[in-house]
């Protein structure tokens, strides 16, 4: 069954990962809470060659293919054994692919070429993880490479001042104590450590004007979008192109754009 307007549903996304067990499920489950997914969809072209970068497991990469059965999906990502996850929902369906790669070193290959199909980049909650000055060089990287047509999704944590900020610096400390106190018990410290063990070690939250910032110097012009979601951290949404002399890059527009 189909979720709000006809758009996948959390369950339809889980069916598609058999044999996992209910805490990697749930671990899953929260994605659908924390990225803008339905946002993304309906700015993302329904022919678009869609490219996530840090894709994890693929929860975000299989809803926009199921969403829009036309798109070709790739998600990269770092870990082998998150990729491995991401196999097991392919299901023999064509037009999405996983793969293991750096995204900060050979982002680009190996990818499928489809004639002029615009391309949408997404890194999602993977550039707060990054040095400044890699971010900053990952972003630059993707920009060399956007055409007129294709556009760069960057969604990703916000530091500020306020309740919400404090809840995120308080997440990141509970984090590494549930990473300390997993390593105690096996099966748990597997799961927890691949789930929580980098973000709790490299989680760095720029300030707005910081972002505006980095995507100055990657040489990005970024619209803010509004998500449209309520989460209990500051997060921050821009549609990034490529920065042309009269452009400068952070301006927050009024309207998101499709």
């Amino acid at each position: 069954m189909s979720g709000h307007g006809g758009l996948p549903a959390l369950r339809d996304i889980l069916a598609l990962y058999p044999g996992l067990t209910p805490v990697r499920k749930a671990l899953l489950a929260t994605r659908f809470f924390l990225i803008p997914f339905r946002c993304l969809h309906e700015r993302i072209p329904a022919d678009a060659i869609v490219f996530e970068m840090g894709c994890g497991q693929g929860v975000l990469a299989n809803f926009l293919k199921e969403a829009a059965p036309d798109r070709i999906v790739v998600g990269m990502d770092l870990s082998p054994a998150r990729i491995e996850i991401a196999c097991t929902s392919m299901g023999g369906r064509r037009g999405i692919y996983f793969v293991v790669g750096d995204v900060t070193r050979s982002p680009f290959s190996p990818l499928p070429h489809d004639g002029d199909r615009p391309w949408a980049y997404i890194t999602a909650e993977v550039l707060y993880l990054l040095p400044v000055e890699r971010a900053v060089e990952t972003m630059r990287a993707i920009g060399e490479r956007l055409r007129a047509r294709d556009s760069y999704w960057i969604v990703d944590f916000c530091g500020g001042a306020g309740v919400r900020s404090l809840f995120l610096a308080m997440e990141s400390s509970l984090l590494s104590l549930v990473v300390k106190m997993g390593r105690r018990i096996p099966r748990m410290g597997r799961t927890a450590t691949e789930a929580f063990g980098e973000r709790a070690r490299r989680a760095r939250v720029p300030r707005y004007d910081e972002w505006r910032r980095i995507l100055a110097r990657a040489g990005l012009a970024g619209e803010q979008v509004s998500t449209g979601m309520r989460t209990p951290f500051p997060q921050i949404m821009f549609r990034c192109t490529r920065a042309s002399g009269g452009e400068s890059a952070g301006r927050e527009a009024h309207r998101p754009r499709a």
